[in-house]
């Protein structure tokens, strides 16, 4: 028995193991912060883009996806050399790299068109307008997989798309400044982005070796990134050179941005699922539009708001 006024020194034991409560309630906030992380880069994100497309800004979309994919790769290799417990698929395929690196080309190349039309697409459109379409991608990457004979149509699916469609034409109908050619380069990027993730999908179930998605990320970014300098070389814009020396902070932070979201959806994507980022990913867009609307002045009548 321990004297009184005895001075007992501390140890673990005396505050006994942690509650079971504490550990779920340190899990649910750290999920928490994760998704309030990725919708306040991705806001950041897109609005970062749509300012860089402006006139007098860096208004050179093959450009920008270049140097926005070259600084995406640094990002990567920077922090798997720092942690490279977080690609545990890189040691994995350790001595067949290369063999894999060329696999994910089919994923890289795609990966380059989808920047470069997103990137002329907010050249030419309203953050509103394009976040609007942007809905659809839902459809075109569920009709890919139909046509790839990995999903089925249904009455409850098909209800959800006219929804959808319903909104989107809403939004379409009253766009004040509606520009056929920045919606191409829109609805081009979201069937391609749907194309590429179907074709991810049967690279990774083709494999004897399951790559996580920040290893997938670092296997397609040398080809990606090889195709929009090779890009920048034949369609660039000459002066776009002279204009990186004032506008490389842009494309320094749009880029860290990026990798900092690819990073987050890698971490909480086991914890809440595909669908609960997907849910994450149409709050993000929600809240863009409210920033863009409030602070960046877009014009977004009641009727769109509504869709």
């Amino acid at each position: 028995m321990t004297p009184i006024g005895t001075i007992v020194p501390w140890t673990e034991d005396a505050l006994g193991p942690p509650r079971a409560d504490d550990e779920d309630l340190s899990a649910a906030m750290y999920v928490w912060l994760l998704c309030f992380g990725y919708i306040v880069a991705g806001v950041g994100l897109i609005l970062l883009r749509s300012f860089m497309m402006q006139p007098g800004q860096f208004p050179y979309p093959m450009e920008a996806a270049a140097i926005h994919m070259a600084f995406f790769s640094l990002f990567s290799a920077a922090f798997y050399w720092w942690r490279p417990s977080t690609f545990p698929g890189m040691a994995l395929i350790a001595g067949r790299r290369g063999e894999f690196v060329k696999r994910y080309a089919l994923v890289g190349i795609p990966g380059a068109l989808v920047l470069y039309f997103s990137h002329q697409a907010l050249k030419h459109c309203s953050v509103f307008f394009l976040l609007s379409v942007k809905q659809t991608r839902i459809i075109s990457m569920f009709l890919t997989s139909c046509l790839a004979g990995l999903q089925v149509l249904d009455g409850r699916r098909l209800s959800l798309f006219v929804v959808i469609i319903t909104g989107c034409i809403l939004a379409i109908d009253w766009e004040t400044d509606l520009s056929f050619v920045g919606l191409v380069f829109q609805l081009s990027a979201q069937h391609i982005e749907s194309s590429r993730a179907i074709v991810g999908e049967m690279v990774a179930a083709s494999s004897d070796v399951k790559v996580d998605s920040l290893s997938a990320t670092v296997l397609s970014a040398p080809t990606c990134c090889c195709a929009l300098l090779l890009g920048s070389i034949s369609l660039g814009n000459p002066t776009a050179p002279f204009v990186v020396l004032t506008s490389w902070p842009y494309l320094f932070a749009s880029a860290s941005l990026a990798f900092a979201m690819h990073v987050m959806v890698a971490e909480v994507t086991p914890i809440i699922s595909a669908a609960g980022v997907a849910y994450t990913c149409a709050i993000r867009d929600v809240m863009a539009v409210m920033v863009a609307s409030a602070v960046c002045g877009n014009e977004v009548t009641w009727i769109q708001y509504m869709g």
